[in-house]
């Protein structure tokens, strides 16, 4: 569920001068939306297309635990899976990214969705390291995102900017890991609760942690009904 790192150090592609000094922080609203807008914008962009799809919001609760790795500044390592937990959606998927100098959000999160130049769907996964961030990525449902970076001066490595992103709950299961979503027309699965005619707005805000969650939801009364179609991968 965690994924190793993507690195850039291109100087004339982003000059580091050109971003303000607070401008990568998702501790601003308008970073936020935009971390958020870029990954449902590539979440549509799945080939072939997914009729499951979640639309993705962000995550108070996974950004400050993102944010509080990032300022770890642990250089290309992951940090153990069980710190990476929030309340009724369980563990949360890690994808990392790190540069030598300010780099824009939408660059990391880019790199990370063009991993799919080596994913084929329903291909045995051989090397996670080469698609895991895009299959997190483009799980169908992980629909919580938190984010955080920061800059890591000095240590054997050198200066460089560390970001992390959470996804809630965790994808990239093992068992399923070729199938990060189901295929089929965009909001083939929701076509009453989709946005952008692409991703699924009727996601369950609980984890479908039992192989029996679906009944239990349904006596319990804790999804709406049109949810359930889209609680499990």
């Amino acid at each position: 569920m965690l994924q190793s790192v993507r690195t850039w150090s291109d100087k004339q592609l982003f000059p580091s001068n050109k971003i303000p000094e607070d401008g990568l922080s998702p501790r601003r609203s308008v970073v936020r939306r935009k971390i958020v807008l870029y990954h449902n914008f590539f979440r549509t962009k799945v080939r072939p297309t997914a009729s499951n799809m979640l639309l993705m919001s962000w995550h108070p609760l996974a950004a400050r635990q993102a944010q509080n790795y990032a300022e770890r500044c642990v250089f290309l390592q992951h940090n153990d899976a069980a710190e990476n937990t929030v309340p009724y959606l369980g563990s949360c998927g890690q994808n990392l990214f790190v540069a030598s100098r300010k780099t824009p959000w939408f660059f990391a999160i880019k790199n990370w969705f063009l991993e799919y130049q080596n994913f084929t769907y329903g291909a045995p996964i051989r090397n996670l390291k080469a698609v895991g961030h895009y299959t997190q990525m483009v799980w169908a449902t992980s629909h919580k995102v938190g984010c955080g970076v920061a800059h890591c001066p000095g240590g054997p490595w050198g200066t460089f900017y560390n970001y992390v992103c959470h996804y809630c709950p965790a994808g990239n299961v093992e068992t399923i890991i070729q199938y990060p979503y189901k295929i089929g027309p965009q909001c083939g699965d929701c076509p009453e609760s989709c946005v952008s005619d692409a991703l699924c707005t009727n996601s369950c805000p609980v984890k479908d942690f039992y192989s029996n969650c679906n009944d239990l939801v349904r006596v319990a009364n804790v999804c709406p009904q049109e949810a359930l179609v889209v609680t499990r991968a």
